[in-house]
């Protein structure tokens, strides 16, 4: 009995002089919001073997960290709750975390993730901050240099990254791991340990090291291949046509749509009134995240034919072949990973200004308006034939920095989303007012990438269809296009995005083969934020 009591004794003193139990609790809370985002990630999905080892290694991590002594116990420990309260405030704002989630945000430019960053909760960032402050100081005190302690935890430690490098070496004999390692060896990685330790293992090796293929090659290869779809060419129909791409537009916030809230378009309710536009309802994107989405518009890729997008001639490729000059002019950028994909359709252009390339003398930056004067310069281009893609920032998050003193000045009452609607309708006014001075014969096309979930964002896994509603306005004065676009209209009776290749193609002067739009009227497929193909009336709209 007093040999019991002995040990017990000596237990309670040695769990007290080393605050073991503190420890233990502290590893249990890691392990808990490690287990709801390994949860909450797609890999969730594809690997479920692995749900409850990845957050068991993060309740391991912590302990690894006290073990080195307080000033490193409480460095490392800050910043892996830091990285931890920052993934779940991704999930809380996206419902999942995918791998094209973590390429968003890393491949964003500096403005655009502080502007959406300042767009969060502030009651979840003063959270965050004091629960980072409180852990740091908890780490420093708990944080005690322990031989014993490192070695067995460095032991488990090292089981999961012995078990990627086994993985990696036997490669060969893995054709479902050859065959990922081929596409991205981090995605696997990441898929094996979900959660924290593979988001961040995922977005580090993207950053250091992206996808290194054709199209990072800068110029860009030109293609051979033609898609099978064109039957034939003729002289182009439209001598000059602009095609000007907005940026998380729902269409539920137009006036020329019928909202009502607030006088959101007051130039297009206008030019609709006197017929010099047409306003297309029922439209919706095909994806809700921008690098899926215009290349939908400016290629061949689609939902289930993405390797068109570096296998055969993009949509600019086919109108120069057709005698048009092109221009691509952006205020988003397209050299990041994330943006890589419409980054690389747009080098192929005769002419490409982005606030990321070729802008030493045009001061393009994220602001729409400073496009503008490069714009009315590209239009005095003396070609016969010339086609435009001006890219925008629109109502992209934070929509605070999206709306301008004019705005707020004619919608003082609105909130931040309306009064960057009211921006874009004054640069589309802007726009359209050059053309008419500088082009006089042209078609223009303004539609979004995407829409978007007001106050929330878009590429949100449970974001319903707000993500996916998008206003499509066509300036022809012959009528024409405003015709040609119900003919593309989808069997269901939306518009899909998809179908903006082959409007383009009809301008540019290209004949369709008529089975392949029936066929593609008959199916509505879109490419969600999962990176997964559905029907759009079946998106995932809960969790």
């Amino acid at each position: 009995m007093a040999v019991m009591n002995n040990f017990a004794i000596n237990l309670k003193n040695f769990l007290k002089k080393d605050y073991f139990l503190y420890k233990i609790l502290y590893c249990f809370l890691l392990f808990l919001l490690n287990l709801y985002l390994s949860k909450h990630s797609n890999s969730f999905h594809i690997m479920r073997s692995h749900q409850i080892r990845s957050p068991f290694e993060t309740f391991l991590l912590p302990f690894f960290f006290f073990s080195l002594g307080a000033i490193l116990s409480a460095i490392l420990n800050s910043i892996l709750i830091t990285l931890i309260l920052f993934d779940i405030f991704i999930v809380c704002k996206c419902g999942v975390i995918t791998d094209q989630t973590i390429q968003a945000i890393i491949g964003t430019n500096k403005h655009e993730f502080f502007s959406v960053l300042c767009s969060s909760n502030y009651l979840y960032v003063l959270f965050a901050f004091v629960f980072v402050v409180i852990s740091t100081l908890l780490s420093y005190k708990l944080g005690k240099f322990n031989p014993k302690y490192l070695t067995v935890t460095a032991f488990f430690l090292v089981i999961p990254v012995a078990n990627i490098l086994h993985v990696v070496i036997m490669r060969e004999d893995n054709p479902v791991v050859k065959q990922a390692l081929v596409k991205d060896i981090s995605s696997f990685v990441r898929r094996k340990i979900p959660g924290i330790i593979g988001d961040v293992e995922y977005a580090v090796v993207q950053f250091i090291s992206p996808h290194k293929d054709a199209l990072f090659q800068s110029p860009p290869l030109f293609h051979e291949k033609q898609d099978l779809s064109i039957k034939g060419k003729y002289k182009g129909k439209s001598h000059n046509i602009i095609f000007v791409m907005g940026e998380s537009s729902f269409v539920g916030r137009y006036g020329v749509y019928g909202y009502k809230a607030q006088n959101t378009t007051p130039y297009m309710n206008v030019m609709a009134f006197y017929k010099k536009i047409c306003t297309i309802p029922r439209v919706h994107s095909a994806a809700n995240l921008t690098d899926f989405s215009v290349p939908m518009t400016f290629s061949f890729f689609a939902p289930r034919k993405q390797e068109l997008l570096q296998s055969e001639k993009n949509i600019i490729e086919l109108a120069h072949d057709n005698g048009y000059k092109t221009f691509w002019i952006a205020s988003q950028d397209g050299s990041s990973s994330y943006a890589r994909t419409y980054g690389y359709i747009s080098e192929f252009s005769d002419y490409v200004t982005r606030q990321d390339f070729n802008n030493q003398k045009n001061g393009v930056n994220w602001q729409d308006e400073s496009l503008l004067p490069v714009i009315k310069e590209k239009f005095l281009d003396g070609n016969a034939y010339k086609f435009y893609v001006i890219h925008i920032m629109g109502s992209h998050e934070n929509y605070k920095d999206k709306r301008t003193a004019e705005d707020i000045s004619a919608l003082p009452n609105a909130d931040e989303y309306d009064q960057s609607i009211h921006r874009t309708d004054r640069i589309l006014h802007q726009i359209i007012d050059m053309a008419d001075h500088e082009l006089g014969d042209y078609t223009l096309v303004y539609t979004s990438d995407h829409g978007e979930v007001v106050g929330m964002g878009h590429g949100l896994q449970y974001g319903g269809y707000d993500q996916y509603n998008i206003p499509m306005i066509v300036r022809d004065p012959t009528g024409e296009y405003c015709r040609y676009v119900e003919k593309l209209r989808n069997v269901d009776g939306y518009y899909s995005s998809l179908m903006n290749k082959y409007l383009i193609l009809d301008m540019l002067g290209y004949d369709i083969d008529p089975k392949v739009i029936e066929e593609a009227r008959h199916t509505d497929p879109i490419l969600h934020s999962d990176a997964k193909v559905y029907d759009y009336k079946n998106i995932p709209v809960s969790n």
